[in-house]
C-alpha cells in the first residue's frame, strides 16, 4: 500500500500511521522509500494549510505516533 502509485502522499501517510500501530519494529523499513522520495504533503493545522516534507512527517509519526498532541493542561 505504501508503494502504490495510485495513492496520494497523504493517503500513504495515513497508511504509515496504521503500520506504526501494528508493526512498530518494521516502520522504518516499510517507510524508507516514501521517506527518501523527497515528496511533500498538505497538512492542516488549525486553519492553516501548508506543505511539509514527508520525511519530517514520518519522523514525527515514528517518534510520537499518530495522535495529535494534547494541549497543555491549564
Amino acid at each position: 500500500m505504501l508503494a502504490s502509485p495510485t495513492l496520494s502522499v497523504e493517503a500513504k501517510l495515513y497508511a504509515a500511521c496504521g503500520r506504526r500501530q501494528l508493526a512498530p519494529a518494521e516502520f522504518g523499513g516499510l517507510t524508507r522509500t516514501l521517506r527518501e522520495s523527497g515528496a511533500s504533503a498538505s497538512v492542516l493545522r488549525t486553519d492553516i494549510l501548508k506543505k511539509e516534507p514527508v520525511a519530517d512527517l514520518l519522523s514525527r509519526i515514528e517518534r510520537d505516533g499518530c495522535e495529535p498532541p494534547m494541549p497543555p493542561a491549564g
